[in-house]
């Protein structure tokens, strides 16, 4: 796991990577119910850095970001939330009470000092959307009306791929129809994994896309 230095006006602490990507993950998360427009901004640039490939260089601009006290000790403010909250790992609320002590002044490490007080825990350290390390987050497919939706999803996909086993038994197996079946079935796969396992899939109507497509090929494709 590599290491990144936080700076704050001449002062800063060095960090795993992963501790701080949670910590930025979370403020910008809890920063966003702000309106204000340059916190916003500020969100943007965390939140990037926190989901970026920036390992061992990783900036979250402090400096650049906090220019006066009514922006510092808003994040201050923030960064002591995340360091209480029930939930927070303790890799993240000790890395949220560093920021603190940094953002307040009480620091006086810089970059030569002995890096003895890096905070140190599980490795390799997995987080997901801040949920606690090494923890999955529960699928939002078993929650409300995601699960509702993606439950028909996954039926849309189902019937579709035995629509097309149907056809194709009772009629010449035509290449469309084999690539109905073929992509229908792959689409109940996808449907039925993709809230567990792909990040990129777990919207509902990432699925519901797919078991849509599906249904048209089955029917439209013969």
């Amino acid at each position: 796991m590599g290491s990144s230095y936080v700076e704050f006006r001449g002062r800063g602490f060095w960090s795993f990577d992963e501790y701080l990507r949670h910590f930025l993950a979370s403020l910008a998360r809890s920063a966003a119910l702000r309106g204000d427009a340059w916190i916003v901004a500020a969100c943007a640039h965390w939140d990037q850095q926190a989901h970026g490939p920036f390992d061992g260089w990783m900036h979250p601009g402090f400096d650049q970001i906090l220019v006066d006290d009514v922006r510092r000790n808003e994040v201050i403010g923030i960064a002591e939330v995340i360091a209480g909250a029930e939930d927070s790992s303790r890799e993240l609320a000790e890395t949220a009470t560093l920021v603190v002590r940094l953002l307040r002044g009480e620091l006086t490490t810089d970059a030569s000092s002995p890096p003895d007080y890096m905070i140190s825990g599980t490795h390799p350290y997995r987080w997901y959307g801040g949920q606690p390390p090494n923890k999955s987050p529960e699928p939002a497919s078993r929650n409300g009306w995601p699960g509702f939706l993606h439950a028909a999803a996954i039926a849309m996909a189902a019937l579709a791929v035995l629509s097309a086993v149907v056809t194709i038994a009772g009629s010449e197996p035509t290449r469309p129809r084999i690539q109905a079946f073929v992509f229908a079935s792959l689409s109940v796969v996808a449907a039925v994994l993709g809230f567990r396992q792909f990040r990129l899939m777990r919207r509902v109507d990432a699925s519901l896309a797919l078991a849509a497509d599906a249904w048209v090929l089955a029917y439209g494709g013969w």
